[in-house]
């Protein structure tokens, strides 16, 4: 699904569904950084590879290609997420050892990543293992809900998302936050949003874009 698709036609329907992923289609939409890094900030589920995308390393091996793998590598945050080979011809048919060189590459293209994230995050644990349990954990549960961090099922996360007066006020934040940036002249304001649950106050944030 191409990121376009997403934001137009599909997110403001969505609104809260937690239970919904996204999976990316590598070849066409991931060749501007910038549609790259917009990308991180959706739930990403899978990653699409078709098989005709794999090259032949120097050694013989297959690969994945520089920038391919790259990118991969850049978006792949968590084991949680899973990559889908889905085959173009019928090769792997007659010969099951493509298929095996395949999955083989996909694996080595990922399996290194949350070491070096371990790395660049400055973990003074050295037990990889333990570090590979506790990240999908890291900052995940913010305020006001960290009281529930050790227990906190989807009925609760869901009652909570569907209050919709923090929403309303965040609105509001937004607005004034415009406002008094637009006092100085600016036409145009980049907003960021980060964490869970962004979906709703996207839709409350176009309110106050239009009324400004």
């Amino acid at each position: 699904m191409s990121k376009r698709i997403w934001t137009d036609k599909w997110a403001p329907y969505c609104t809260n569904l937690v239970a919904l992923s996204l999976s990316a289609n590598l070849p066409n939409e991931f060749t501007e950084p910038k549609l790259v890094e917009r990308w991180k900030a959706e739930s990403i589920g899978a990653f699409i590879v078709e098989s005709d995308l794999f090259i032949t390393g120097k050694f013989g091996e297959t690969v994945l290609p520089s920038a391919h793998l790259s990118l991969l590598q850049s978006l792949w945050s968590s084991d949680s997420l899973r990559l889908v080979l889905r085959a173009v011809n019928d090769v792997f048919k007659y010969n099951k050892a493509v298929k095996f060189e395949w999955s083989q590459a996909l694996r080595h293209a990922v399996r290194d990543v949350l070491f070096k994230i371990q790395k660049c995050s400055g973990e003074s644990s050295t037990d990889s293992a333990h570090y590979l349990n506790v990240i999908e954990y890291k900052d995940v549960l913010q305020a006001p809900l960290q009281p529930l961090s050790e227990n906190l099922d989807s009925g609760v996360y869901n009652t909570f998302e569907q209050d919709q007066t923090k929403y309303v006020v965040y609105g509001e934040a937004v607005e004034g936050a415009l406002k008094d940036l637009g006092a100085d002249g600016r036409k145009s304001v980049v907003v960021y949003l980060l964490g869970g649950g962004r979906g709703p106050i996207v839709s409350y944030w176009k309110k106050p874009k239009t009324e400004l």
